[in-house]
């Protein structure tokens, strides 16, 4: 059967894969049917078979080349893989091509007419919908809003949480359903239903309905098989982080006295605290440690976000107390918990992140570069109280939160010698 001249010119003006983010090429040929030595090399290795998905080894571009020789025959295997490698699950956002896809799936159907796969009609349905959204400039649109090119390549679903944040608004201006369907299309991932979530911001668009676009909300079921208790956390840590930044650009702005001038760099150094406090004074080890030690440290970056839009707000923070005695309470715990897990090491069966001294020492470090920068800035956002008074009750927290570390190694110790030997 002879390609038709519309598709035949298709192909001869030369399809590629892009992003508009450095285009990559893929050189097809004219004729419907690939050539014989083609098949032979990628059909021997697996018994005369079609070859399984993401197993030839070789670089993306070369293996979507030999993916679209293959699926032009009409054989299903290779055209599924072949819309996994550009629109359902592509390593990167550089391959993402539903024109492709399409044009592939056209010359399949004509040399095996009887070619079937499963859940053929729906993905073929996500990809023109896809196609219907339209051209999308990636290089424009990432440099206008200064996202790193690494973030558009994530393993995870990068693109997604972009998606989320522009059905937000946000730094994209105002909610656009035309956006977010362009980027739901791009963030295909084989944990996620980009099937549905193509449908749901399709239908939106249509409507022109500005909703918010969930991510947890398209999950496949067998995710969590497959890893999908990290995947999971991670989607939602992405969310966190990303909820976290646009908290703090508003305070930049909102922050009385125009202390915001001093809050990034304020927070950066408190985030380090906190990073530092979750490795060295709690438990990490184990079974989903990552998941755990992400979620303490986004809840103490929330209460440090919180704490400064309560006092933004004209709100002393309850009990407001210390004097120049704080130091001296302080110091007193910090050499108290140093010494006991000096000499009281805390191990703990099936964990091995467990809090110690050093972690103690190196998290205070932390903590008074924490306690110089965060007291500074609240005494330009209320100055009725003076930097010492912040400090010493800063101070005040920080001793409090020792205490509490010394009854937790406490009891950790005490879990360890009632184990069973």
């Amino acid at each position: 059967m002879k390609l038709p001249f519309s598709i035949a010119l298709l192909f001869l003006s030369g399809l590629y894969l892009s992003g508009n983010d450095k285009p990559v090429n893929v050189n097809l040929a004219l004729q419907t049917q690939p050539s014989r030595h083609v098949l032979d090399s990628l059909k021997a290795v697996y018994g005369g078979q079609s070859p399984p998905c993401y197993e030839y080894g070789i670089a993306t571009p070369t293996r979507i080349n030999k993916l679209a020789e293959l699926a032009k025959t009409g054989d299903a295997q290779a055209l599924e893989c072949l819309w996994d490698e550009l629109v359902f699950s592509p390593d990167s956002i550089i391959y993402f091509n539903p024109q492709l896809a399409y044009d592939v799936y056209k010359i399949a159907k004509i040399n095996n007419v009887g070619m079937q796969f499963e859940n053929e009609e729906g993905k073929l349905g996500t990809i023109k919908k896809c196609l219907e959204a339209g051209p999308f400039d990636w290089a424009a649109f990432r440099k206008k809003y200064n996202i790193p090119v690494d973030t558009l390549n994530d393993e995870y679903f990068s693109i997604w949480e972009i998606a989320r944040q522009a059905s937000l608004g946000r730094e994209f201006g105002k909610p656009d359903p035309q956006l977010v369907l362009q980027l739901v299309c791009r963030g295909g991932s084989r944990m996620l239903d980009l099937n549905t979530a193509v449908s749901v911001a399709y239908n939106n668009w249509k409507q022109q309905k500005a909703v918010k676009f969930e991510p947890l909300d398209y999950v496949k079921p067998g995710a969590y098989d497959d890893g999908g208790y990290h995947f999971v956390g991670y989607i939602r840590h992405l969310e966190a982080e990303a909820d976290l930044n646009w908290r703090v650009k508003t305070l930049i702005r909102s922050l009385k006295n125009n202390a915001g001038v001093y809050l990034a760099p304020a927070y950066k150094i408190a985030c380090r605290f906190f990073e530092a406090r979750q490795r060295g004074e709690e438990p990490n080890g184990g079974s989903g440690a990552d998941i755990w030690a992400m979620n303490s440290i986004e809840s103490q970056q929330t209460r440090y976000l919180d704490m400064l839009q309560s006092i933004n707000r004209g709100k002393l923070p309850e009990p407001f107390q210390g004097n120049d005695s704080s130091d001296i309470r302080l110091n007193k715990i910090y050499n108290k918990v140093t010494a006991y897990l000096q000499k009281h090491p805390v191990t703990i069966s099936g964990m091995g992140g467990e809090p110690d001294a050093e972690g103690i020492i190196e998290a205070q470090k932390r903590w008074l570069s924490y306690r110089d920068e965060t007291a500074k800035i609240l005494a330009i956002i209320k100055p009725d109280e003076d930097e010492t008074s912040w400090k010493n009750w800063l101070t005040e927290v920080r001793t409090v939160q020792l205490w509490e570390m010394l009854n937790t190694a406490k009891e950790l110790e005490k879990l360890n010698t009632e184990e069973p030997k």
